[in-house]
């Protein structure tokens, strides 16, 4: 017989992956159900950081708040209505955090940057694809979610994509970009052959005091680098890198690491590794 334990479940409702719990076992326990809230509440609580920010630092910009918000749930609701999880895409699992995770991002907005409407709308677009699509794994899903911002674009913000962000142009935000600033200026990259001189200088610094790492910084590598950058910035910031070996992962991230100026931590698995080590790790 079990004697003296109290048994606390969390439960979901049965699909993407969760299977129906059997009315035996529910009869035993006492239910708190948690509905979802209403998008009145959610955009209450957003508006209200997102006003604060403009307060603070954009006063003419205080009425973009209510669209930046509007727009961002209307992607999300878009999203999780669409890209639903498969096997092949089991990561496709969307929840209230993503529209954190892009307030959060528009909330690095600096004032020595954003200077008018469409500032605040690219930096807007640019958290989008770095909470929503880069999670998407092929150009289909890509391709359908631009075309899911274009249209937002033009019905919450009255303007048009490409009046933002012209054709042909890459959308990457970095805090590197202007060196030697207190506190550093997140600020849209304008001039490529600028940011290739600023990466390659932080790897040379990185070789001259760690076991040297024999990098190419192609477009793509750099791009990976200021992601993981604009992550480790960010309270509570974590990204899970998938790629094939030998794709750059622990390599950028070092890179990324010596950028922000943190000190990187590895867990080193062993045969005899196991739960008291992980504990002691943490």
């Amino acid at each position: 017989s079990i004697v003296g334990v109290n048994l606390i479940a969390a439960m979901g409702p049965p699909g993407g992956g969760r299977n129906p719990v059997s009315n035996r076992l529910l009869r035993h326990m006492h239910f708190l159900s948690f509905v979802d809230m209403s998008d009145d509440v959610v955009g209450t609580i957003f508006n209200t950081i997102l006003e604060g920010l403009a307060a603070k630092a954009f006063p003419d910009l205080s009425d973009l708040c209510d669209p930046l918000v509007k727009a961002t749930l209307g992607v999300y609701h878009t999203v999780i209505e669409q890209l639903l999880p498969t096997p092949a895409k089991s990561h496709y699992t969307f929840n209230l955090r993503d529209i954190s995770k892009v307030v959060q991002g528009v909330c690095m907005a600096d004032k020595r940057r954003v200077e008018e409407r469409r500032d605040l709308v690219r930096l807007w677009l640019h958290e989008c694809e770095r909470v929503f699509a880069d999670r998407l794994v092929d150009d289909e899903d890509r391709t359908w979610f631009n075309d899911v911002l274009q249209k937002t674009c033009a019905e919450q913000f009255k303007v048009g994509y490409e009046q933002v962000v012209p054709k042909g142009s890459r959308l990457v935000y970095c805090d590197f970009y202007t060196p030697n600033q207190d506190p550093p200026i997140y600020e849209q990259v304008v001039d490529y052959s600028r940011l290739e001189n600023a990466v390659a200088e932080n790897l040379r610094d990185y070789n001259e005091l760690n076991m040297p790492m024999h990098l190419v910084m192609f477009t793509d590598a750099i791009e990976h680098v200021c992601k993981v950058c604009r992550i480790l910035r960010q309270p509570g910031g974590n990204a899970l890198l998938l790629g094939v070996g030998g794709s750059g992962r622990q390599s950028l991230t070092k890179l990324a690491v010596h950028i922000s100026q943190f000190e990187l931590f590895t867990v080193e698995i062993t045969k005899s590794y196991g739960i008291r080590e992980w504990r002691d790790n943490l």
